[in-house]
């Protein structure tokens, strides 16, 4: 008699994309997602650059809202009034499971290959010239 046993992990997901970018003074809002298996986890921690987040420093303007679903949990980070020092990798951690980040970017003016967003939200990659190009070519080339 032979059993085989999966154990299903929970797993963060932060949406949107990889990188974002965002313009100083506006909103950063990071949403973060744990599908449970099993149990919900009993907390989630937020960091940045690997260093937990205060909710409560002197910067002020940090808050977090979490919300348990039939499906799972979600987190959202909220950062106003987004300066230089708010660049660095997020991590959204769940007590149990695996941990998800996002690298954001707080920068002032036109970033190549990506548009900047003041809501902080990622705009989708704009797509280079020298692809654009290509793929004109590619389409000349097939008639």
């Amino acid at each position: 008699l032979e059993f085989r046993l999966n154990v299903l992990t929970s797993a963060a997901v932060i949406h949107g994309k990889s990188s974002l970018f965002v313009k100083p003074g506006s909103t950063i809002s990071l949403t973060c997602s744990i599908q449970s298996f099993s149990s919900p986890p009993t907390s989630i921690q937020w960091f940045r650059d690997k260093r937990a987040l205060n909710l409560y420093s002197a910067r002020g303007g940090v808050s977090l809202e979490n919300e348990k679903t039939p499906q799972g949990t979600q987190s959202t980070l909220i950062v106003t009034k987004a300066t230089g020092d708010d660049t660095g990798n997020y991590t959204c951690t769940p007590s149990s499971g695996h941990a998800a980040s996002v690298m954001v970017h707080v920068v002032d003016g036109e970033i190549q290959g990506a548009s900047l967003s003041t809501s902080g939200s990622f705009n989708e990659q704009k797509i280079p010239d020298i692809l654009e190009l290509c793929l004109w070519l590619f389409t000349l080339w097939s008639y």
